[in-house]
This record gives structure tokens, C-alpha cells and sequence, in this order.
């Protein structure tokens, strides 16, 4: 069962080092205000006004003692829009929870590290008698579970550029009904956590909410527990608190002792962004612990800070006392009713072996209690379970079906071809592919890594390394610059090659897009368990595969563009049921074709490679120079020498006869990829210094 409203009543608190302490700017509120200011001019007066009209609503709110300033818990509807490319921005549904969390326990003192407070300030943090609940109701009434996905380039673009790429996916979310928060990959600027702005005249509108990196959400996964209450600040900003320091982003100016937030409790500083305890800058004990400082210690809000923001919610400026009457609550599903309305689920890997196993993993929201598991070619240990264990003894493309409810209403999740199990019969060392029996991903043989996504491995039917066929990665047009898609073999059975060392070779074409030098990266890994676990073997920075660089959408001409890498596969991965896979991390560069792909004994896996055989390298480690060696002439080789981060360190055109030294003198200590390309064939050596 999915719990939408969070309490971390029950969670520790939060403990930081001073070791910890960062050097960033938390949020970019008062640059962002001043910036759409000046982008709106015509609205200036307007906004203006409004701001006054709160400030003095405020003031009304102080002096009267307002009873709504405490006394009754305001449960405040909240949405997550993560606004991803595929990248790490695309954070889990797990990672919001925790973050929710934190806000909760924040807002309602239930951190026990306030009880550690400077001893100046015992006794005086506030619970702000606030409460966050994730809306389970679209605002055309749709069933959801809070959180929003948005595939986009835009995650790290302008602010209208995301809000109206979720508005065409999920609709319009307006700020007087929902907190909109948008979990983006930067806030802009370098350092900045995100922004939000204080309650004026267009707070109805859905950009009116917070945006913040998602490394600063919550405290697992991207997030960690020291950057976890960035959004506790950003919206005590929401709710209309300035800095301790004042209305500006630059903590630490010594003129800052001029101005202040206009809040009584909270001592008069010129700000921190280390944790001084002692601080005293504007000739007072310093608040360094407030959650409206930079400081990385922040565990408590005022009594005046409450007051304050309660004002706000009270305040129809920027509509934030809308949020928390019950019709709002109802019509946004954050009256803890928590209805169910759909059916989903993911799995941990949607391949395997026959007699393999595939764990399923139950989404549906909101308020869960029956599952029906329809899983075709598969057996699961409980059909009826929640989160099942599925076994698969038949090979092909399975479909999934559940149908999960509450006990009065139901639905159905159904995805096809979703599941991959692999042939009977594995392959046979040595290992050939060359694609030409294949006409698009996946096959009852190869898993592309397509998954549903836009963009992924394909099948290329044009020029072919020995054919018309190899594999694309159609980069170029993908517009998600973090985007990572694997391209997976079927089993191999290798546990005969016991003559020697083995390796995998294949062939690739790549030219790199201009613009974009060193961004991509080619991966190969390895697995012995039929893909339950994978071991890097080797990767290839784009730098060591580019054949050259052009501003437009590259596609192979001739066979002989086809280079050749190979990687020595460790002995222990010498087993019956041996994958490989290639993944492609894409940052914007372009296209890349793999064909050709081989397992052999070392030296053997391509007959054009024996040109390279006896090549060795020398000494390793080394120091101020290293040696190649050859038994055979190569003439105008081209040797290159790449650092461990893919960036080429030196490069030369040289004949080698019987030996070649290379000067390493000003080579810093580290890991380096020799590489030897003669013609269309290239071997490689890691060596260290």
C-alpha cells in the first residue's frame, strides 16, 4: 500500500561534519525576481502593489496576534515535476518520498537535531504547524501519484522552456491549487540549488513554484542528507521569508549589518555559508542555524519566521490560501483519501536465461490491496503477490499483464514483448555477429536496450563492415544529452576455450560532431550469470574512436571505414551462459555503427588483425619513457596515448621498426590507454605511471 502523506516522526535527525562544509549559493531567488522584472516591465507596478498589499497584510497579522498564526495543522497539496533527459535528473519515486519526508519532519519540528541548536536558541524552534501531502488528482481530475515524468531537453534550459514541456504532457498545474516543485538537472548558474519566488499578483500560475536541482532532492540517491533541505529553504521563500542578511543572494558582505529580513527573532547577520556557531557579525549572537541561511547546519525555523509564513498562507496575495481549504484538498486527492486509480509496475531487468529469474515490482497508486499477475511464459512464486518472483523456462518475447484494485474498482497495466528470454541453445565459441540475419531490435536473440524509449540501438541496413548490416546508434538526433542505451548479446557458451586467452573484437564507425570532442563514451561489460551481474571490461572515450569531425548527421560509406578495438576477456568469465553488452552514453555528439562483433582466442578473433600480433609494450609501469616492440615492420603507424578521463596527452605518425621509444618524461602519475592503429586495425594497452 503506497503512503502518500510522509511523516518522519520516526526518523533521526540529521548529523553534518565540518568537514562538510560547501562552497555554494543555495538559491537564486532574488537574482530570479530581479531577472523576470526586467523581462516583464509591463507588470512591474503590478507586482509591485501586490507586494505591498502582502506586507501590509502582514503587518495586520503581526500586530493582531492573528489566532491563525497557530493552533491548526495546514496541509499543503504538492506536486514533483521531474523534468529529465534520461540522465540522472530522472530521479526515482523513492528519492521524492524521502524528500517529502524531510520536508515534513522540517515543518513540523520533528527533527531531532533542533534539540542541538546553539544553546542561544533552546527552546526557540518552531513547529510551523505545516504539512505536505502529495496530490493524488490531476487538475482535470485524473488519478496520479504526485509525481510527474517529462521527458526533455529542457532540463537544463529555461524556465517557460520546462513548465510548457510539462504542461504539454501533464497539463496545467496551477500554483493556487497545487506547490509545484520541478526537479530539473541545474538551476542555471553555477552553484545554485534552485529558486522560487515570493507570493505576489501571478502566484496562480504553475511557474510560480520552485525549481531545484535534483541533487538537491532529498537524501538518497542523487541527493545526499547535507544538501536534503535545500527545499525546506526555497520554500520558506515560497511562504515569503527573506535571507537573515536581507533580499539578496550574497551572504557574507560586511554592509549587510544595513539590512535584515525585517523579522524580530531572527538576529540582524551579514550571513554564513560555513557553520561558525559563534559567529557574532552584526555585533549579536548570529542565527547560524536558520533554514533561510547558506550555512550547512540550518535545523530550525523562528517563531516571528512562523508567523510570518502563516501571514502568507492566510494572504489572498499569490493565492496561497487557497492550497489548504478542504474543497482545494478534496478536488487535489490531498485529504488523505488516497483513492485507486491505476495499475503499473517495473521490473529489475527484462531479460534472462530459461530458468531465470525476472522481480517484479508493483507501481500502482494510490491505495493498493489485490494483484492479479498475468505473466505469459512465466511462472511466478505467488500470482496473487504484490511484488512477485517470476520465473521464465520458455524462450521468446513474454507478455505482462497486471490488474491490481482496492476491493471495488480495478485496472490494468498491460505492456507486450516485455519480457526477453533467451534461446535454449546458446552460441558456440568462437563467436561471430555481423547482424546480416537480423531486421530490426529485439529479436529472439538480441535485446537493443530500446525499452519503450525513443531512442536506442537499431539495425542499420546501408554499409556493413562485411555486408549491408551493423548496428546505429542514431545519436545525432537524440535530443536527451545523458542518455545511456545498451545493446545485449544472447548467451554464449565459452566454457570450452581453454587453449588460451580470449578476447572481443569489434568494428565501429564514429566521427565526432563539432562541438562536442571528448563527451562520448563507448562501454563494453561483461557478465558470467547470464546478465543478473555485469563487470566493466573496457571503455572507450569518443576521443579514441573518432575518425574525424563533421557538423552534420554521419552514416557510413564504405566497408573500410570500419575500425577495429578489441579487450582481452578475463579467464573467469570463461562460463556456459556469457553475455556481453554495449552501452553508448550519449551527450549530444553523433551516430555510431558497430559491426563485426567477435570472440576468439587472442590474436585470432580477425585474421586482418595479425599485422598487429607480437606487438608488446614496455616497461609497465614506467617511468620516463616506454618502449614499443614488434616483430613485424608497421609503417606509418599511428600511435596515441589517452589519460584515464579520455583526453588525448600525445599523438604521433611513426614507422615501427623492431622498437620504438616514446618519451613519458612530463607524463603525470596515472593510468594511460596506449593505442597502436595501423590502417583500419587498432590494438590498445593500459599502462600506468
Amino acid at each position: 500500500m503506497k503512503r502518500l502523506f510522509i511523516s518522519l516522526s520516526l526518523l533521526t535527525g540529521i548529523t553534518l561534519s565540518a568537514q562538510e562544509a560547501h562552497n555554494h549559493m543555495w538559491c537564486t531567488q532574488h537574482t530570479q525576481i530581479e531577472k523576470w522584472l526586467e523581462e516583464n516591465p509591463d507588470k512591474v507596478e503590478q507586482y509591485n502593489r501586490s507586494r505591498q498589499e502582502l506586507i501590509e497584510f502582514r503587518d495586520d497579522f503581526r500586530a493582531s496576534n492573528d489566532s491563525r498564526a497557530r493552533g491548526v495543522v495546514l496541509t499543503i497539496p504538492i506536486v514533483f515535476h521531474i523534468v529529465h533527459d534520461y540522465g540522472p535528473s530522472n530521479i526515482s519515486d523513492a528519492q521524492i518520498y524521502d524528500q517529502l519526508a524531510i520536508l515534513n519532519r522540517d515543518f513540523r519540528l520533528q527533527n531531532s537535531d533542533a534539540n542541538s541548536v546553539n544553546a542561544a536558541f533552546l527552546g526557540m524552534p518552531a513547529d510551523i504547524e505545516v504539512e505536505f501531502a502529495l496530490a493524488t488528482k490531476k487538475p482535470n481530475g485524473q488519478c496520479f501519484n504526485g509525481i510527474t515524468r517529462t521527458a526533455s531537453e529542457y532540463t537544463s534550459g529555461t524556465e517557460s522552456q520546462r513548465v510548457n514541456a510539462v504542461v504539454s504532457q501533464h497539463g496545467n498545474f496551477p500554483g493556487d491549487e497545487y506547490l509545484n516543485v520541478f526537479v530539473i538537472t541545474d538551476a542555471g548558474q553555477p552553484g545554485a540549488a534552485g529558486y522560487t519566488y515570493r507570493p505576489s499578483f501571478f502566484g496562480d500560475q504553475m511557474s510560480a513554484g520552485i525549481h531545484l536541482a535534483h541533487d538537491y532532492i532529498g537524501s538518497i540517491g542523487t541527493g545526499t542528507a547535507q544538501r536534503s533541505r535545500a527545499l525546506t529553504h526555497e520554500i520558506g521563500h515560497w511562504l515569503d521569508l527573506a535571507h537573515p542578511w536581507g533580499s539578496s543572494n550574497n551572504p557574507g558582505l560586511a554592509s549587510n549589518c544595513s539590512t535584515d529580513d525585517g523579522i524580530s527573532d531572527t538576529p540582524n547577520t551579514i550571513g554564513w555559508t560555513t557553520c561558525n556557531l559563534n559567529g557574532t557579525s552584526c555585533s549579536s549572537l548570529d542565527n547560524v542555524e536558520n533554514y533561510m541561511e547558506y550555512s550547512y547546519c540550518t535545523k530550525m525555523f523562528t517563531p516571528g519566521q512562523k508567523t510570518d509564513m502563516r501571514a502568507a498562507l492566510n494572504s489572498g496575495t499569490g493565492g496561497r490560501n487557497n492550497l489548504w481549504t478542504a474543497q482545494n484538498l478534496a478536488a487535489t486527492g490531498a485529504d488523505g483519501s488516497n483513492p485507486y486509480c491505476a495499475a503499473e509496475f517495473e521490473v529489475n531487468r527484462n531479460y534472462t536465461c530459461v530458468g531465470g529469474t525476472v522481480e517484479f515490482s508493483d507501481l500502482s497508486y494510490n491505495t493498493v490491496s489485490n494483484w492479479t499477475w498475468n505473466t505469459t511464459g512465466g511462472t511466478p512464486d505467488d500470482a496473487n503477490a504484490q511484488n512477485p518472483i517470476v520465473t521464465y523456462n520458455t524462450p521468446g518475447l513474454h507478455p505482462v499483464t497486471l490488474t491490481s484494485g482496492d476491493g471495488g474498482s480495478s485496472d490494468s497495466e498491460f505492456k507486450n514483448n516485455f519480457i526477453h528470454v533467451f534461446p535454449t541453445t546458446p552460441g558456440t565459441f568462437p563467436h561471430t555477429e555481423d547482424f546480416e540475419g537480423y531486421t530490426s531490435l529485439p529479436t529472439s536473440g538480441i535485446v537493443s536496450g530500446f525499452d519503450g524509449h525513443p531512442y536506442g540501438w537499431e539495425i542499420y541496413n546501408g554499409v556493413g563492415s562485411s555486408g549491408s548490416k551493423s548496428i546505429k546508434f542514431n545519436a545525432f538526433a537524440c535530443p536527451y544529452d545523458q542518455l545511456e542505451r545498451e545493446f545485449v548479446s544472447y548467451p554464449i557458451d565459452l566454457s570450452g576455450a581453454t587453449a588460451g586467452p580470449i578476447e572481443i573484437s569489434f568494428k565501429v564507425v564514429y566521427k565526432e560532431r563539432d562541438g562536442m570532442v571528448g563527451a562520448e563514451k563507448l562501454f563494453v561489460y561483461f557478465s558470467d550469470d547470464c546478465g543478473e551481474t555485469w563487470t566493466l571490461g573496457r571503455q572507450w572515450f569518443d576521443t579514441q574512436l573518432n575518425q574525424g569531425t563533421v557538423n552534420f548527421a554521419y552514416n557510413p560509406t564504405s566497408a573500410g571505414e570500419y575500425v577495429m578495438h578489441s579487450h582481452t576477456i578475463p579467464d573467469n568469465f570463461k562460463v556456459s551462459n556469457f553475455l556481453y553488452k554495449f552501452v553508448w552514453k550519449n551527450t549530444g555528439g553523433n551516430n555510431i555503427f558497430i559491426d563485426d562483433i567477435n570472440i576468439a582466442y587472442e590474436g585470432t578473433a580477425a585474421l586482418e588483425e595479425k599485422e598487429l600480433d607480437g606487438l608488446s609494450v614496455y616497461p609497465n609501469p614506467f617511468n620516463d619513457q616506454v618502449t614499443i616492440k614488434t616483430q613485424s615492420t608497421l609503417s606509418d603507424a599511428k600511435i596515441q596515448i589517452f589519460d584515464a578521463r579520455g583526453k588525448l596527452v600525445q599523438s604521433l605518425k611513426k614507422d615501427i621498426i623492431d622498437n620504438l621509444v616514446i618519451n613519458t618524461s612530463d607524463f603525470a602519475q596515472g593510468l594511460y590507454i596506449l593505442e597502436i592503429r595501423n590502417g583500419d586495425f587498432s590494438k590498445s594497452f593500459r599502462i600506468v605511471k
